[in-house]
């Protein structure tokens, strides 16, 4: 009886593995690092990555592109609205208010032609308006005029915003339910952008065209609501 006391007792404290997927690398057990965002997925056993939503890009990369920027913990990005801030690992935005972005000038960064890839979570829900995170990957350095892709309330979106307000770029996308990190991909060749959710097949934005902002600087926004972001790279091409 005390035999059986015990290993109910045993099997009533086991602790489940800890899950690494989606964490900042380095990596331990079953995860591998996903060099490309610096996150952690899971190991196909011989030391390649599973091949799942969150570790298969959902966006082309550009022709012949390289690697421009990617953040490594130091936050000397330009600031339009909101409380943003650095770790050694993600950058944060704590204000609940509107048009919150932030984007990163240098420039080998102010082109026509990127992708961004951001890991990103909410960590305070929205107040009022339509709450939203997202990248942004075009705005003009003085910050009057942008393009963003945005996840608000189960939709992902491409806007066009400037002083005129914020126009609809293509056709909005269903999220479905994510996860609580998840990871965006966007893109601007010219005039033409897309966006994707990695981890949900449903939310992609192909090929919407607007060439009014010919180039830009890639950035980060949130939407009356706060968030945080890691993970954040940059390519470019010619």
């Amino acid at each position: 009886m005390k035999a059986f006391a015990a290993f109910v007792l045993t099997a009533g404290c086991s602790v489940p593995p800890l899950s690494l997927e989606g964490k900042q690398c380095p990596c331990t057990g079953d995860y591998v690092c996903d060099t490309l965002t610096n996150r952690c997925l899971q190991s196909n056993g011989d030391g390649g990555i599973l091949d799942t939503p969150a570790a298969t890009g959902c966006v082309a990369p550009l022709t012949n592109e390289t690697e421009l920027y990617r953040y490594t913990g130091m936050y000397d990005w330009s600031d339009q609205g909101g409380t943003w801030s650095g770790t050694a690992t993600e950058i944060r935005q704590t204000d609940k208010m509107a048009q919150a972005f932030a984007y990163r000038t240098s420039a080998n960064l102010n082109v026509a032609n990127v992708h961004v890839i951001s890991s990103m979570r909410e960590t305070a829900e929205g107040n009022g308006g339509t709450p939203g995170l997202g990248v942004v990957i075009r705005t003009k350095l003085d910050g009057s005029a942008r393009y963003r892709c945005m996840v608000q309330t189960g939709k992902l979106v491409i806007e066009r915003q400037d002083s005129g307000g914020a126009a609809t770029i293509g056709t909005p996308a269903n999220t479905g339910v994510l996860p609580s990190t998840f990871t965006m991909e966007a893109s601007a060749v010219g005039g033409t952008l897309s966006c994707c959710i990695r981890e949900a097949a449903s939310a992609r934005i192909n090929a919407a065209m607007d060439a009014t902002i010919p180039m830009g600087y890639p950035g980060l926004e949130v939407e009356r609501k706060a968030a945080a972001f890691g993970s954040f790279v940059v390519f470019g091409s010619p």
